[in-house]
């Protein structure tokens, strides 16, 4: 930490109304004081840091559900089959590296085509529609479709 530097001498109007006001001495001293080592930036970066990557990990940085890879047999998951209105529901397609996957909501499409790079694929949307039961459709490029049952609540 540097020092520093002593502050110019005070003319003799400054130094009275210093001396007469009773808020200037605590002022010096907080102004002196050095704060405690826990409180110092270093270790505050740190623990913002290490909360940044608990928040990523436990939000689902990750893809989507897990679904084993399959470049002959397609498929499709999603994360959970019951959600709220407006909440993101994640999924995951696996199939032939050369199809691509489009998801559709009742027949109106949500999402894709997604190209399956490397067999598989992850993606999420927004589910924006009344409650109760609907079906997901995901719509394979190689003509193979496959039905899960949503229900919005």
């Amino acid at each position: 930490m540097a020092r520093r530097r002593p502050e110019p001498p005070l003319d003799p109007f400054e130094r009275a109304a210093r001396r007469s006001d009773p808020e200037y001495a605590r002022l010096a001293e907080a102004a002196d004081a050095v704060p405690p080592k826990s409180v110092r930036a270093p270790r505050l970066l740190a623990y913002f840091a290490v909360l940044v990557a608990a928040t990523a990990i436990v939000k689902g940085g990750h893809g989507g559900p897990a679904l084993k890879r399959s470049c002959t047999q397609p498929g499709f998951s999603v994360a959970t089959t019951s959600v709220s209105f407006d909440s993101d529901l994640r999924w995951t397609a696996t199939g032939p590296a050369a199809d691509a996957v489009s998801l559709s909501l009742d027949g109106s499409p949500v999402a894709g085509p997604t190209a399956l790079t490397n067999c598989l694929v992850h993606g999420s949307f927004p589910v924006q529609v009344r409650t109760g039961k609907h079906t997901l459709t995901a719509t394979f490029t190689g003509g193979t479709a496959i039905a899960k049952t949503l229900t919005v609540r």
